[in-house]
């Protein structure tokens, strides 16, 4: 089946118009930064690299190297073409990413693009392959003709080391298409790239990430301190937030206002959905409509949350200034797209997996009781059939858990259903607690990875195997608590 027909299968309601939940940034006074506070640093959004004829063909050099950071020149870092962030890839459905990719970091290295739905095998979205020290590697991807159009991102996926070059700097974000040009009314608004990530430095150098605390770093919006974003009163915006971070949450508010979400994780939800908060877990995007309100200045803040081990506070990510002469507000669709309820329909195979901390003798993040190896033998996974799989943490840290290749639809927590949304591919499971989840792996088999998005804990172990496979070939029991089982008669 199609990639779009999986994702979006329930009936499409009619597009009813409605001003459905853009709620007016007003300038509250807690929120309102003080005049000849910091000079102003307008956001900038990252260089951007774009298909041409239906291929993006481009060379990306990483390396060690120096980059204005937060306002100032960092030595010490990991980058891709000698900028931070990475360059911007902007495709469009259907399209071939062609990247010649030289490795100057003297360690090994690859590469994943986080969310696509690509082939994991050869030298496409391959995380298990390695690019040697001073090699020069191919990376072909070709996107399907209907794949979701969103916010995406790439970054090294090598086990042992992605921590750290995901941290130093080895991050770019990926456009493809444009998921606002099938409404009217939201066509041809402004658009923000809003990568988020955080770094500490020492006298102009970056910190190591051993000796980084995470909760004390600042909030990086494309490598910016707190910039300044304009709007009119009345003007609807959208912006597009990736998690790009090694390992940190977002927990963000826009003090005065709510968020109005219409993609999470590269697909279109079924109804926008109205919101005070946004929590970003690593790896984790959201695209969300902001409306201007009355003139004044206030604050994107990300707002204190508890992982269980990390515990943040309160910090400024952004301000925000509303002014000019006021713009038409638009009016928002009551229906965005149909999402499949995978909650209804019977499964074929349901699997159990255990997120656990082992602390002696060594610091391990464990599935099942086991650190991840090349060696394991991957689950089984036949194409078309519906998997279940219940995700317990039996830890007392939350775990992002991301799967490669193939979104899932979470349908409980804790073991209460959840509202189906829309699909994603990174998901909280909260601290001592479970996540149930759904999905249907199709059309491209090879073996792919899962795993927390805390990439700390992902090269301490904490990941495993998948190999999506042709129909007819059996799901293996034995492994990772999986059973298969008839559909006949399941709900």
């Amino acid at each position: 089946m199609p990639l779009l027909q999986r994702r979006l299968r329930v009936a499409l309601g009619a597009c009813v118009g409605t001003a459905f939940g853009l709620v007016a940034l007003a300038a509250a006074p807690s929120a309102v930064l003080a005049a000849g506070g910091a000079a102003v640093d307008t956001l900038r959004e990252p260089t951007e690299l774009a298909s041409t004829g239906g291929t993006l063909s481009a060379s990306l050099t990483m390396a060690k190297g120096a980059a204005t950071v937060a306002g100032k020149r960092v030595s010490g870092l990991l980058l891709y073409n000698g900028v931070y962030p990475g360059p911007t890839l902007r495709v469009s459905p259907g399209d071939r990413i062609a990247l010649r990719i030289s490795d100057r970091l003297g360690r090994p290295t690859n590469v994943h693009f986080h969310g696509f739905a690509v082939t994991p095998s050869g030298i496409g979205d391959n995380v298990l392959r390695t690019f040697a020290p001073g090699s020069v590697s191919d990376v072909v991807v070709d996107l399907p003709a209907d794949h979701a159009q969103g916010l995406y991102w790439y970054h090294p996926h090598l086990m042992g080391l992605t921590n750290t070059q995901v941290y130093g700097g080895l991050f770019g974000l990926i456009s493809v298409g444009d998921p606002l040009a099938r409404f009217p009314a939201l066509r041809g608004i402004r658009q923000r790239l809003l990568a988020l990530s955080s770094i500490q430095t020492d006298g102009g150098r970056l910190r190591p990430h051993g000796r980084a605390s995470t909760v004390a770093a600042p909030v990086l919006v494309n490598g910016q301190a707190r910039p300044t974003l304009t709007i009119h009163p009345g003007e609807t915006q959208f912006w597009r937030f990736a998690n790009t971070s090694s390992g940190n949450w977002y927990k963000l508010r826009l003090a005065g206002a709510a968020f109005t979400v219409l993609v999470q994780d590269g697909n279109t939800l079924h109804r926008p959905w109205r919101t005070g908060t946004l929590l970003l877990p690593p790896g984790k995007r959201f695209e969300v409509l902001v409306t201007g309100g009355r003139a004044g200045t206030t604050s994107l803040q990300a707002v204190p949350f508890d992982q269980g081990r990390d515990h943040y506070g309160f910090r400024t990510v952004l301000r925000l200034v509303s002014g000019g002469e006021r713009r038409a507000t638009p009016v928002v669709p009551a229906v965005l797209g149909p999402v499949e309820n995978l909650r209804v329909e019977p499964v074929a195979i349901r699997r159990t997996l255990t997120f656990t901390i082992r602390t002696e003798p060594t610091l391990q993040f464990l599935i099942d009781g086991k650190a991840y190896a090349m060696s394991a033998v991957p689950i089984a996974a036949p194409l078309g059939e519906l998997e279940e799989w219940t995700l317990l943490n039996r830890s007392g840290e939350a775990h992002p858990f991301h799967m490669h290749t193939n979104d899932i639809e979470v349908v409980a927590v804790n073991g209460r259903p959840v509202p189906i949304r829309s699909y994603q591919d990174v998901v909280m499971i909260p601290v001592r607690g479970s996540v149930t989840i759904r999905f249907r792996p199709g059309t491209f088999t090879g073996v792919a990875v899962f795993h927390c998005h805390i990439l700390f804990h992902e090269d301490l172990g904490m990941m495993g195997a998948v190999r999506w496979t042709q129909p007819g070939r059996a799901a293996t029991p034995a492994q990772n608590g999986g059973s298969r089982l008839s559909s006949r008669g399941l709900r």
